[in-house]
């Protein structure tokens, strides 16, 4: 059996309620779970997390699943984009902020 390189597609072990769900972005689910997921979990749940193989998946020659691939990559790019907003919107909020400190700072020099 030929290794499977794939990054989006059904999924083993996800979430730990599901046995099996579609994975947009497979190597961003094992940032995720290092990051915010209890250290005592992350070894297990990291162990458990596998792409099934795709000439194991159900219906895979199907139209359906074709779609569900096509959405999930769309999906995928829409949220990479989203977060490239989320961190500029941070950025301009930490901007804004320190601009108010500085405008407070020369509104008192300014009164001195």
């Amino acid at each position: 059996m030929e290794t499977d390189k794939r990054t989006s597609g059904l999924a083993f072990h996800c979430r730990h309620d599901q046995l099996y769900e579609f994975v947009y972005d497979y190597d961003e689910r094992v940032r995720f779970i290092k990051a915010n997921k209890p250290q005592k979990e992350q070894a297990l749940r990291l162990r458990l997390l596998r792409m099934i193989p795709l000439e194991l998946v159900p219906g895979k020659d199907t139209e359906e699943y074709q779609v569900l691939t096509k959405a999930g990559e769309v999906y995928d790019r829409a949220w990479k984009a989203f977060s490239k907003v989320r961190e500029v919107r941070e950025a301009t909020n930490k901007a804004r902020e320190a601009i108010k400190k500085v405008e407070k700072a020369y509104d008192k020099k300014w009164e001195a």
